[in-house]
């Protein structure tokens, strides 16, 4: 029952970490350092689109149905970040 939404969830992220890898590959190869932010700025409005659309064609989902999915992915990752960035610095102030 869920296995197509680990299925699409692990195609997701394997095209995120993809897509990561090149804008690091490429950012390496280019000697001006502003063309790391612009990169990633294209890989995450390219990636929003691909899961907008990735959201509308598997899931069958009229469009503001596909954009409420999305704003909560979306979501659900800025805390996950959050909650990271929080124990990175925790743990770090505890090493100390």
């Amino acid at each position: 029952m869920y296995i197509d939404h680990i299925i699409f969830s692990l195609h997701f992220h394997s095209v995120l970490f993809i897509g990561m890898g090149l804008v690091k590959i490429i950012a390496n190869r280019i000697p001006n350092d502003n063309w790391d932010g612009i990169l990633f700025l294209m890989l995450i409005l390219g990636l929003t689109f691909y899961l907008f659309f990735a959201l509308k064609y598997v899931y069958r989902s009229p469009i503001w149905k596909t954009i409420i999915k999305q704003i909560i992915i979306f979501s659900l990752y800025l805390v996950g970040a959050i909650c990271a960035m929080v124990i990175i610095l925790a743990i770090t102030f505890l090493s100390l």
